[in-house]
C-alpha cells in the first residue's frame, strides 16, 4: 500500500535554497523525460525509457539517481494517467447537417505539446528512512515512520 505524506519542514534558509534547486532540476528533468516521451510515440514502459535516455539523463542534469530515477517514474505515471483520462472522456459531438451523434475516441496523440512539471515539490520513490537529498554541498536527510494502520 502506498501512502502519501505531506511534511512541513522546518530548515535553514540554506537548506531552502537547496531544496528549491533541487526541485527545479527534478522539474527540469521531468520536462526532458516528458519531451523524450511526446516526440517518440508516447513510449510509457519505464524501463525501456530508463535504457535509452538514463545517462544522457544524468550527464545534462546531474541530479544523483534515485531522483533521476523518480523522474522518469512520475513522468510515465503521469503521461498513463493523462491517457486514462482521455480514453474514459471521448470526444462527443452531433452533427449540425444531419443530427447524427458521433463519439471519437482520443488517446496520447491528441496532445500538442509535452506534458509539463512546474510544480515546486519534489517526490522521494524510496520506502526506507532515511531520504537523503546531497545537492549542491547541502545535505538534508528526511526520516519517515509510518505507526500503526491510520
Amino acid at each position: 500500500m502506498v501512502r502519501t505524506v505531506k511534511l512541513k519542514l522546518l530548515i535553514s534558509q540554506e537548506e531552502d535554497s537547496a531544496l528549491t534547486e533541487i526541485s527545479s532540476v527534478y522539474n527540469k528533468v521531468c520536462d526532458f523525460v516528458s519531451t523524450h516521451v511526446f516526440e517518440n510515440g508516447f513510449e510509457l514502459n519505464f524501463m525501456s525509457l530508463q535504457k535509452k535516455i538514463y545517462n544522457t539523463t544524468r550527464e545534462l542534469f546531474g541530479l544523483n539517481s534515485q531522483m533521476t530515477i523518480s523522474a522518469f517514474k512520475t513522468v510515465t505515471a503521469r503521461y498513463k494517467t493523462v491517457k486514462e483520462q482521455l480514453r474514459t472522456n471521448p470526444l462527443k459531438f452531433r452533427d449540425p447537417y444531419t443530427e447524427e451523434f458521433h463519439i471519437v475516441p482520443r488517446d496520447l496523440f491528441w496532445l500538442r505539446k509535452p506534458l509539463s512539471f512546474q510544480s515546486a515539490s519534489t517526490t522521494f520513490d524510496r520506502d526506507e528512512p532515511p531520504h537523503r537529498i546531497d545537492h549542491l554541498g547541502v545535505v538534508v536527510t528526511l526520516y519517515l515512520v509510518w505507526r500503526g494502520d491510520g
